[in-house]
């Protein structure tokens, strides 16, 4: 089975956007599609995978819903 978080910082420097399929909490992916449709998105929302590979899935879960219960996703 392939581990995507392996490939995180090659993502980080040749993007596409193999993370749409991603199984990610509910929370990431909201602000995962909200982020995708913004200019540089995909960019955005590496580095958000990135800074969970550094804090932990669930630090990044809590701060999307924190994110979402302020109404701006950027």
């Amino acid at each position: 089975m392939c581990d995507p978080w392996h490939y995180l910082p090659v993502l980080g420097k040749k993007l596409g956007a193999p993370f749409v399929t991603w199984d990610l909490p509910r929370l990431i992916q909201v602000v995962r599609d909200r982020i995708l449709k913004q200019s540089k998105g995909d960019r955005a929302f590496v580095a958000l995978l990135m800074l969970a590979g550094e804090a932990g899935l669930d630090a990044l879960t809590v701060a999307c819903e924190l994110t979402l219960e302020g109404g701006i996703v950027s």
